[in-house]
């Protein structure tokens, strides 16, 4: 076996040297990774929790009329994280004898899904023994805000984008009669079981944090009315089996909202116009809605009390 010559071998290696350096140089420099700071709940705070007042950057319109949140109440991580800070979980429990034992539970969340509170999301889930429930799904994005160079952001928190969606079951709602001469010994109760989805947007028009916010929204809602459960007094049905027939009402409206609000300078005072516009489906028999439009509460009517 031949072996190779001393001065091959150094030749070799002085030429594989230098394309080694030359790769190496050539290769990029690691970077390191930016170190997480941990979370400080009073950045941006004063030391007693205080939230001082900020300077904002020029190029903000109407700065009387932007909220800052401090870096310190924009904590990340997940909800289990989050906890007390920006999400909020917390039960509820009541008796009534009408409707029975019951009890609820509502989850929070203002900074819903990490977006630096420009979201806020919630459920709310209730449930009585005797069968009367409500479960709710609420959201909302607001359209203006902005990060701080110093921590923290600011939002304009009139103009924003809404949307729920409900399903409520009332088992004790009360009808006293059509007129202003009704009194309270003309009570009677019927169920509203209610599916409720609303839409609607506003703005500050022109510019953020301007006197005028416009708003437009759609609102959908059904109603089956049945035989109320209020002890010691008689169903509507029975009162008024011309307004509700004895097997029960189902009316489906929708509403068309538009509002134009205008606050007059620096001042409290508000002047609103606002439009609906309305349309409703007949009832299952067939007959106009003027009826179970009063029965269903969409329509305040004289001696009617409030729900």
């Amino acid at each position: 076996m031949r072996r190779l010559p001393l001065l091959a071998v150094i030749a070799l290696a002085a030429v594989v040297a230098p394309i080694g350096a030359l790769r190496a140089e050539d290769s990029p420099a690691t970077v390191p990774m930016p170190v997480m700071q941990p979370f400080d709940p009073l950045r941006g705070m004063e030391a007693t929790g205080r939230i001082p007042k900020v300077p904002l950057p020029d190029d903000v319109p109407n700065p009387e009329r932007w909220r800052y949140i401090p870096e310190g109440r924009i904590k990340p991580g997940s909800m289990v994280d989050r906890f007390m800070v920006t999400d909020f979980i917390y039960p509820t429990f009541d008796y009534e004898k009408n409707v029975g034992a019951g009890g609820g539970l509502a989850v929070t969340d203002i900074d819903f899904r990490n977006q630096r509170r420009r979201e806020f999301a919630a459920i709310f889930a209730s449930y009585t023994t005797e069968g009367q429930q409500r479960f709710s799904l609420l959201w909302q994005r607001w359209l203006h805000d902005r990060d701080l160079p110093q921590g923290g952001m600011i939002q304009e928190e009139r103009s924003a984008l809404s949307a729920d969606v409900s399903y409520i079951k009332t088992l004790t709602m009360r009808f006293y009669g059509i007129g202003s001469r009704t009194q309270a010994g003309d009570e009677t109760s019927y169920t509203d079981e209610a599916t409720v989805a609303s839409l609607s947007l506003a703005d500050s028009l022109p510019r953020p944090g301007d006197n005028v916010v416009a708003r437009l929204g759609l609102r959908g809602e059904y109603h089956n009315l049945a035989s109320g459960r209020v002890d010691q007094r008689p169903s509507t049905e029975q009162v008024y089996p011309e307004l509700m027939s004895s097997a029960g009402d189902a009316l489906a409206q929708s509403w068309r909202r538009t509002d134009l609000t205008r606050a007059r300078g620096e001042s409290l005072v508000v002047e609103t116009q606002r439009y609906l516009w309305s349309t409703t489906a007949r009832d299952h028999l067939g007959r106009p809605p003027a009826v179970t439009d009063r029965l269903a509460g969409l329509a305040p009517i004289p001696g009617q009390l409030p729900r």
